[in-house]
């Protein structure tokens, strides 16, 4: 595969900007959950936000990871050389 513009995949890029926003959402949002796990947390939390922390970890985090290692796959198969420089 040649190194073109045209070989990049933007809708993967979308999807990681996306799924970050989610990640930080999530772990801001953290204060605010119910079961309180984090060190700072608030005493006005709410369940809708403890439900929003699950499926967020559940689905957002992993999803997220897969993409990062296929982008990183792909970086290093275009330049192994200079990849970890």
């Amino acid at each position: 595969m040649e190194n073109n513009i045209s070989d990049r995949l933007y809708y993967l890029d979308a999807l990681r900007s996306f799924l970050l926003l989610l990640v930080v959402l999530m772990h801001t949002s953290q204060a605010y959950n119910s079961s309180q796990s984090w060190l700072i947390y608030s005493q006005s939390n709410s369940i809708v936000v403890n439900y929003l922390v699950s499926f967020l970890g559940l689905f957002c985090m992993p999803t997220f990871f897969m993409i990062v290692g296929c982008f990183t796959v792909v970086s290093f198969r275009h330049s192994h050389n200079n990849f970890f420089y």
